[in-house]
């Protein structure tokens, strides 16, 4: 959970009467549960999901501030979902890559977004708002690098000049 949310915003509650770990990140309202007899961390918010065991999606490779959800099935170790926070972000290289972080707020509530990781296609399907379509955009061009992404195919700056383009975005 660190990658999204500091150690000393992390909540962990064992719960004797149903024998089970409650992890919570209350500045983003999320909630977690881990049974005795479970490996993965459940979560409440997104039924039927739990944290990966693999983090990475195929895409936004550099991106440290980031949690990815899949399906609860013990087969599945394909990504679903990535929970990606608002808030400013931070470059270093390491080596040949760029390493993002981001930095959200220090308020109460940490606004995060939402993005749906589709194999099939290749693409990252966010909300629908504008401010999802513009983060993810600027997440492609800020991680870039002269490979492709395994997932979308396309380098970053390719699939940001690409989502730019789209009609998704003319339309604002």
């Amino acid at each position: 959970m660190e990658p999204l949310e500091s150690k000393y915003n992390i909540n962990c509650i064992f719960n004797s009467h149903v024998d089970s770990l409650e992890v919570e990140l209350l500045r983003f309202s999320l909630s977690f549960t881990l049974a005795r007899e479970d490996s993965v961390l459940s979560s409440k918010n997104y039924l039927g999901m739990c944290v990966n065991r693999l983090q990475g999606i195929g895409a936004l490779i550099g991106l440290k501030s980031k949690l990815v959800l899949g399906l609860a099935e013990p087969s599945s170790t394909r990504p679903k979902a990535v929970l990606i926070p608002q808030g400013e972000f931070s470059l270093r290289i390491v080596g040949n890559y760029v390493e993002v972080l981001a930095h959200p707020s220090l308020k109460n509530r940490i606004r995060y977004y939402t993005f749906e990781v589709n194999i099939i296609i290749g693409l990252l399907s966010d909300s629908g708002a504008l401010l999802s379509k513009l983060l993810i955009c600027y997440l492609h061009a800020l991680i870039s690098h002269c490979l492709p992404d395994p997932l979308t195919r396309r380098t970053g700056i390719e699939e940001a000049f690409r989502l730019l383009g789209s009609v998704a975005l003319r339309l604002f």
